[in-house]
């Protein structure tokens, strides 16, 4: 409801100032036309009248107060903007993931806003930088019941399993990796993107005849900043190509394919076991991704809690 009065009061603000910019104008063509012997003694006849000269202060003034009006808007969004943290993990269904990545209405009209010239596109400009990792990795049963983490497991309906692991157990789990035997990556992908910046990232083709469908890996996200750990939304699938005997005459078969909302700490990360490993499969896929502030070089960075 907030943001439904903010949004309103923002859109009559703006329509406000198009007015005026529209008026002013219109005064200034009118200012710029020859001036005859007749406008020039009807000019002179208004500049007598000392009702028509505090009209320029008057329009100043309305200036001024439409911009009050529409900067103390804007502060009131970012003031009654939810700060609070979420929670550490949810598992989210396809048509969720849809309507949460959907930008709202307000917030279509804050890109609409940044657009604009004038001083908000600083803000716009000096976004931290997220960057964000994912790897595919293909691991043997046996290497997988090795993995053991101390941070709980989410599990999900359909044996999806995920772990969130904080920066330095991040760091011990990637060094177990390249000595364990069993273990291949199969993919890796990175994007560097900002605070409640979108992005999308995929690798992979298009299959055509029998075979429809995206064959790959497609990674969507969107991170925002809380307390000094990544809000991030995340939509991943992976599928390969596997003979029709396999995969119900298919002939692709799906190896990851979840949606969450996870709180991942600043250089931590999430660990998903794809849970699709049938009895024709002895290997299991794991997406790993990863999320890290970096400046401008692309170096970590701290966040503020």
């Amino acid at each position: 409801m907030e943001e439904k009065w903010l949004a309103g009061l923002i859109v009559g603000g703006l329509n406000k100032l198009k007015e005026l910019n529209q008026l002013n104008k219109e005064r200034a063509a009118e200012r710029a036309m020859p001036d005859s012997d007749e406008t020039k003694l009807n000019l002179a006849c208004f500049r007598a009248m000392p009702s028509e000269t505090s009209q320029p202060r008057k329009y100043k003034l309305i200036w001024i107060l439409a911009a009050l009006v529409f900067l103390t808007a804007i502060f009131g969004v970012v003031i009654s903007s939810s700060r609070k943290t979420p929670a550490p993990f949810i598992w989210m269904t396809p048509d969720k993931l849809a309507r949460t990545l959907k930008p709202s209405r307000l917030t279509l009209l804050k890109y609409k806003v940044l657009r604009w010239p004038g001083p908000w596109r600083w803000l716009s400009r000096h976004k931290l930088s997220i960057q964000i990792d994912s790897r595919l990795l293909a691991i043997s049963q046996a290497a997988a019941r090795q993995m053991e983490f101390s941070t709980q497991c989410r599990t999900n309906a359909d044996g999806t399993r995920a772990w969130i692991l904080l920066p330095q157990e991040f760091v011990d789990f990637k060094n177990r990796l390249k000595k364990m035997p069993g273990t291949e990556v199969e993919n890796t992908m990175r994007v560097t993107t900002y605070d409640g910046g979108q992005a999308q990232i995929s690798t992979g083709s298009t299959a055509t005849g029998a075979r429809r469908g995206f064959i790959g890996l497609a990674v969507n996200v969107l991170p925002k900043i809380r307390r000094g750990s990544f809000n991030l939304i995340v939509g991943a699938a992976s599928t390969e190509d596997v003979p029709a005997a396999v995969s119900n005459g298919s002939g692709v078969r799906t190896n990851v394919d979840f949606a969450c909302s996870v709180l991942i700490p600043n250089g931590g990360g999430l660990v998903v076991d794809g849970g699709k490993t049938g009895e024709a499969s002895t290997t299991n896929h794991w997406l790993v991704i990863s999320a890290v502030a970096v400046d401008a070089k692309g170096n970590p960075i701290k966040l503020e809690k």
